[in-house]
Parts: C-alpha cells; sequence; structure tokens
C-alpha cells in the first residue's frame, strides 16, 4: 500500500470525572491506497494525551501524533500475529467489551 493521506480531526478536552486529570481527546485518520483498489484505505482513530494548556497546538498534535505511532505500532504487531477470531475471544475474555451476536 501507499500512502496517500493524513489529517487531524478535532481535538477535544475529555476528563471521566472532576476527579481525574484532564485529557485531551486527538483524532486523527490515514488513508493509503492498494494498485488495485480504486477507494482509499483509511484508518481513524483517536488518542489520549494529558492536557496542559501551556503546551500549543503544534506541540499537542506532535505529542497526540507519537501516541498515535506507537498504538499503530503495537496494533500491527498484534494482529499481525493473530486471527479476527482469536481477538474476539481474548476481548471476551478480557471483558474490554461485550460483543453480542444479533
Amino acid at each position: 500500500m501507499e500512502f496517500y493521506s493524513f489529517r487531524f480531526g478535532d481535538l477535544k478536552v475529555a476528563q471521566a470525572d472532576p476527579a481525574s486529570p484532564k485529557l485531551i481527546a486527538a483524532e486523527m485518520s490515514f488513508g493509503f491506497k492498494a494498485p488495485d483498489a480504486p477507494a482509499v484505505q483509511a484508518i481513524e482513530l483517536t488518542v489520549h494525551v494529558p492536557h496542559d494548556e501551556t503546551k500549543t497546538v503544534a506541540e499537542t498534535q506532535r505529542q497526540a501524533y507519537a501516541a498515535a505511532q506507537a498504538l499503530l505500532r503495537a496494533a500491527a504487531g498484534y494482529a499481525g500475529s493473530k486471527s479476527c477470531e482469536a481477538l474476539s475471544e481474548e476481548t471476551e475474555k478480557n471483558r474490554a467489551f461485550v460483543v453480542k451476536a444479533s
């Protein structure tokens, strides 16, 4: 696949509750084009970085991009070694969320 596009989406301040620290939820998307596919394949993700009012938007974006790089590396390595069924089973065991068949 060949790189096609990258962009930042929204940067939103998020806080689970008043006792927890504020975070920035940074949205971004990556597009790639395969030679044999007419449509761009996209990955959209959200990462969370600490909220720091002293940082510029560009600094926050750089920090979020570094977090996205780490996440994508981990995801590629982990997903590359598992089937989607194995990942679904592991998710159920971890109770990360419940997948129910309709």
